[in-house]
């Protein structure tokens, strides 16, 4: 399981862009040749969120997420990068519009849905504290029976990299997303 270093974390990326209605499949060339180029870069994973088919002017909107924010700033400096996006901008209505998520807040992003500015940071806290306390207590009760005669280091190791993927792949999305109105109250 990767550690990530404190000063260099992951980070999701949200880019909108506007495109000519008439431009839309040299778009989407340009676009699959562009996410299949920053992979060598750091991409962990991309989803492309397309517009309705007769949009006047078609909203892509893609996330992006990179396993080091280094990766991703190297990306964006990138001669390669700089190339594609000139090519990309021919086919845009306007500039894109790019926003970054990094630390607690990118758990608090939900697939399918804006990343806007994230919640407080206290309300972050009390749900992940939430979440980790929930899934040490799961873990370690499951494990006990296995686990009672390891060494405590070897046991918490085991326990934490469970709790880790847990959290990341089931728990605080499902928890984001049942506590979206408190989260991310309406004004």
């Amino acid at each position: 399981m990767p550690t990530h270093d404190p000063a260099d974390p992951p980070v999701v990326i949200e880019i909108r862009r506007r495109v000519r209605p008439d431009a839309r499949a040299a778009f989407e060339a340009e676009l699959k040749a562009l996410i299949q180029e920053s992979l060598d870069a750091g991409n962990e994973s991309t989803t492309v969120f397309r517009p309705d088919e007769h949009a006047r002017e078609p909203e892509y909107r893609v996330v992006i997420r990179f396993s080091r924010l280094s990766g991703w700033r190297a990306w964006q400096a990138s001669e390669r990068m700089q190339r594609r996006y000139a090519a990309i901008r021919e086919h845009l209505v306007a500039d894109p519009v790019i926003s970054e998520v990094t630390g607690l807040e990118a758990w608090f992003t939900l697939p399918g849905e804006a990343t806007g500015p994230p919640p407080p940071r206290h309300k972050m806290a009390l749900v992940t504290w939430f979440g980790v306390f929930t899934c040490v207590t799961a873990v370690s009760q499951a494990l006990a029976p296995v686990t009672a005669t390891w060494n405590v280091h070897l046991r918490t190791l085991v326990v934490t990299g469970l709790v880790v993927l847990l959290l990341t792949y089931l728990v605080m999305p499902r928890l984001t997303r049942l506590l979206r109105p408190w989260l991310h109250p309406s004004p």
